[in-house]
């Protein structure tokens, strides 16, 4: 919503306060205690995806439009997590399926439904916790990274499509729990964020060296999540949630904490920006919450929930309009919320 504010229009975001269930999409999917468990993307032919494994660990293929299953794919490891590229020069999707316990990575094509590679054993020790896409210089290359506390190393490898390892990051040496990659348009230049238990870091990839590391001094267990967002398109914020439940606020380039909003008894583990003013939290004392940014206060509990929530995505649906995935740890079904103005 926007109001005129002395001639300028100023964007005035509203709370969702009313939450609705729309539809149970699932009734046999099966997560295990990592992010990315499932996928929702909207494909090159404009078909919105949600891509999740079951208790076989098949790979799950449903049309969230349609509300239904287009297929399933028989696979032998476990799936702790997906990551979706659109590969736009060769008019493809991609997906990637982590198997943590392997330390093992297939490379999907959407339109085939074929695995086109697969980097088996990329660790020896530690495991495989998270990897993803990044495009460079208009060439797509999958990045992994590692959880190893014997070797406190996280070892951040870029393969290209092939399988050939081409490049490792370097000064990575703490175990990782969460990878991502941001583009900073502005600069026309790639970071790789990766989440620590004691604090965060920014890779500069172009120069393979490290960037920032956010750290306010506090010793914290578990950053297992972290976001990246604009503010008036001028300054880029990093926003991380952490084990003890506090979140904090990032100036990404200067490294500055602009803010700091510690919840009492709540263990945040997954996050999901609204808008600009509001945070939805994933709670480990159960229940998904919804943050103002502004006072640091929870102002509503979005969805009362009898298990451990994992994962939360915003999708914006085509029918419905804005709408919240979430999943539960273990054999639990993804569900699908309308928030209503």
């Amino acid at each position: 919503m926007k109001n005129n504010l002395n001639g300028k229009n100023k964007i005035i975001y509203e709370e969702p306060k009313c939450k609705k269930l729309l539809s149970v999409l699932t009734k046999n999917s099966y997560c295990q205690a990592y992010n990315n468990s499932f996928s929702v993307f909207k494909s090159i032919d404009n078909v919105l995806y949600l891509i999740y494994s079951n208790k076989k660990n098949s790979i799950i293929y449903f049309n969230l439009e349609k509300q239904q299953k287009v297929c399933e794919i028989k696979n032998n490891n476990i799936i702790t997590g997906y990551k979706h590229c659109l590969d736009k020069n060769n008019k493809r999707d991609l997906l990637i399926t982590i198997s943590s316990p392997k330390n093992d990575i297939k490379l999907w094509s959407i339109k085939s439904m074929e695995c086109i590679l697969h980097l088996q054993k990329i660790y020896k020790g530690g495991y495989l916790y998270s990897a993803c896409f990044i495009n460079h210089n208009n060439n797509i290359y999958i990045v992994t990274s590692n959880c190893n506390f014997e070797e406190s190393s996280e070892c951040l490898y870029v393969f290209d499509l092939k399988g050939n390892k081409i490049n490792e990051i370097k000064n990575t040496n703490e175990p990782t729990y969460f990878i991502d990659i941001f583009h900073d348009k502005k600069n026309n230049k790639n970071y790789i964020i990766t989440t620590h238990y004691k604090y965060i870091k920014s890779y500069d990839y172009d120069h393979n060296e490290l960037y920032y590391r956010y750290d306010d001094g506090e010793r914290n267990f578990g950053h297992f999540n972290a976001d990246i967002y604009k503010y008036d398109e001028e300054i880029i914020k990093i926003i991380e949630s952490c084990w003890n439940g506090v979140i904090r606020i990032w100036d990404f380039h200067s490294g500055l904490l602009l803010n700091k909003i510690e919840l009492l008894y709540d263990q945040v583990k997954e996050i999901c920006l609204w808008n600009k003013d509001y945070l939805i939290l994933d709670c480990d004392n159960i229940g998904v919450k919804l943050l103002d940014l502004n006072n640091g206060k929870i102002t509503n509990i979005l969805i009362d929930h009898n298990k451990w929530i994992l994962n939360n995505k915003k999708v914006l649906h085509p029918k419905y309009g804005e709408c919240l995935l979430i999943q539960g740890f273990g054999k639990d079904k993804i569900k699908m919320w309308i928030i209503k103005k």
